[in-house]
């Protein structure tokens, strides 16, 4: 998950130059792949309940 944090910062960055509204759809997934007990929560439901990350997230 950090590579994926790290490239979508960089993603943001470069689209930064093209204007902040196009940058802030980033900010959800970076605050998702920021949040150490939200990740621990979805990691716990997949491996309990055999279920994919959007599911596990989405029921939370």
């Amino acid at each position: 998950m950090p590579q994926s944090k790290s490239e979508l910062e960089e993603i943001k960055k470069m689209l930064v130059r093209l204007g902040n509204e196009y940058a802030g759809i980033f900010a959800t997934p970076l605050l998702v792949l920021s949040d150490q007990e939200l990740i621990n929560s979805v990691k716990e439901k997949i491996t309990s309940e055999q279920v994919n990350a959007e599911f596990a997230l989405k029921f939370l």
